[in-house]
Order: C-alpha cells, then sequence, then structure tokens
C-alpha cells in the first residue's frame, strides 16, 4: 500500500517518512517486542488481551513502559490509521516497542519507541481455510524456555528457519520442538489437537507463545461445552489425533489436513470457527 501511514511516538508519519537507521537496537539486536492484531468487521479485536501482553512482554525484557501509552491510546491511534488509510475492510495490525539507544548489548537506558501499523487484508473477519495445511516437524534447532518465551520479540530467528524448512518441504507450518523434544507450536500459530471429543494444547510451561487467540479459542470451546487440557506432547500423539489445528491472531483457526502420512478431519475447528466469528460481530 502507497503512501501508508503510521503512528510513531504520539505522531502519524508517512511510512516513506520514517528512518530507522542501521543503529536501530531492534534492526541491531533484535531488541523489540512487537504484537500482532487483528480487525474483523471494522473493529480491533480482542484489544485488551493483546495491550497487556504488549506491556507484559515490554515488561519482561526490562523496557520502560511510556507513562502515555494506554489502551486508549491505542484504540483512537488504530481507528485514525484506519480513517487515513482508508481501510474500509479487514486489516492487519501491529503494536511494535524497540528500545531507543545503545550500539553494544548493555543498552544506553530502557526507554522505548512505540510504533503502530494498520495494513488492508482482503477478508473482512474471519474464515476457516478450505484447503486444510500440511504440518511436519522441525528439530534442527530447538525453542528454549526462558522468561520472555511467550511474547513476540525481534528475535525470530528460530520461526524464519522453522519456515525456512517447511516450504523447503512444501508444507505450510512447521511444527517447533523444546529442548525435551515435546511440541511447543508452528512457525505462525497455537497448535491444538482434538481426540475423543477433547481438545490438547501445549502448556506455556512448555515454552509456546501465549497466544491472544490461543487463549480466547480456549474460552470459547470450554462455553461452548468442549473440553480443554493444556497437556505436553510428543510429536508422536499428532499421529493418534482426531483432528489438528492452529490459531493465530491474523488468521483465526487454521485446520490441519495433514501431518506425515495421517490425516485428520475438521469438525471440531468448523464449529469454534463459527463462535469466533459470532464474537467478533
Amino acid at each position: 500500500m502507497e503512501n501508508l501511514i503510521l503512528f510513531h511516538n504520539n505522531e502519524f508519519v508517512k511510512e516513506a517518512d520514517l528512518h530507522i537507521g542501521v543503529t536501530n537496537r531492534a534492526f541491531r539486536f533484535g531488541d523489540c517486542i512487537f504484537e500482532s492484531v487483528r480487525q474483523a468487521n471494522g473493529n480491533i479485536c480482542f484489544i485488551d488481551d493483546h495491550f497487556e501482553r504488549f506491556v507484559g512482554g515490554m515488561k519482561a525484557i526490562k523496557m520502560e513502559v511510556p507513562k502515555w501509552l494506554t489502551v486508549s491510546v491505542v484504540e483512537k491511534a488504530f481507528e485514525k490509521l484506519k480513517q487515513q488509510n482508508k481501510i474500509t475492510k479487514g486489516a492487519r495490525a501491529r503494536m511494535t516497542a524497540y528500545r531507543n539507544y545503545g550500539l553494544t548489548y548493555k543498552p544506553e537506558g530502557n526507554d522505548v519507541s512505540i510504533i503502530l501499523e494498520l495494513r488492508p487484508l482482503a477478508d473482512e473477519t474471519y474464515v476457516l481455510n478450505d484447503k486444510g495445511f500440511t504440518i511436519g516437524l522441525y528439530t534442527e534447532n530447538h525453542k528454549h524456555r526462558a522468561t520472555y518465551s511467550q511474547y513476540k520479540t525481534g528475535n525470530s530467528l528460530l520461526y524464519a528457519l522453522g519456515a525456512i524448512h517447511a516450504a523447503s518441504h512444501k508444507w505450510d507450518e512447521a511444527i517447533l520442538v523444546n529442548d525435551d523434544e515435546r511440541v511447543v507450536e508452528t512457525t505462525s500459530s497455537n497448535l491444538f489437537m482434538v481426540k475423543n471429543g477433547i481438545i490438547f494444547t501445549p502448556p506455556l510451561s512448555d515454552g509456546c507463545i501465549a497466544g491472544v487467540m490461543r487463549r480466547n479459542l480456549i474460552e470459547i470451546a470450554e462455553e461452548g461445552g468442549i473440553k480443554v487440557r493444556e497437556q505436553s506432547m510428543a510429536p508422536a500423539a499428532l499421529e493418534e489425533a482426531d483432528e489438528i489445528f492452529l490459531t493465530n491472531t491474523i488468521n483465526g483457526i487454521r485446520w490441519v489436513m495433514a501431518y506425515g502420512k495421517r490425516r485428520y478431519f475438521n469438525n471440531v475447528s468448523k464449529q469454534l470457527m463459527e463462535w469466533l466469528a459470532e464474537s467478533v460481530e
């Protein structure tokens, strides 16, 4: 999108005019926190949850949260970005905080800059994928558990390498594992499996991202009478599942058709997507 307007430190600027150089710590060291957010039906979805995780991530990596940064400020900024960028349907939003100063690992202070973006999407709301995803295992590198494991940081090399591995095998997503060889998540999503009518998903303690969609899908499922268990799982457990689906804020739910030679149904995925779409109307 040409001439996209962004929000940067309480000012609205053209993307082309926002000059972030090679000394920027997000570029230099991946010293940043970000949050992906979805606009559906003209509204920013689950903004309170996203803001809570965004601020929690800043605190986890010792950033100073700006006093002016509130959920109200963020909501108003996204509304203005929607108007200025003439976005009428769905949109992908993003909040980024990067530490300002320091050319070495040791920063010169912990104050941050904030960027908000809003970019158009083709779908106005959440829609289930027609063709099921194909997934496979990536074990060359593991996700290590840390105090910041549940947040999205600029240190995303593991996800990039996993995505490259998936593409080389013609998969849609790669499954990531931790140092105990337990399933954590995929390259862009939290992972769920269904067996005997019960939904299972890896616990946060195994190192997965604390996805906002993950949290809300668990609530939606339980409110609908479906049991959900957070439980560590080996990759072999996926071969015994009746169904596998992936969740993230941008896409909602993506049902999985194949893992290796195993093929899956999507009955629970369809029901959850219906409930999700109703929740954001």
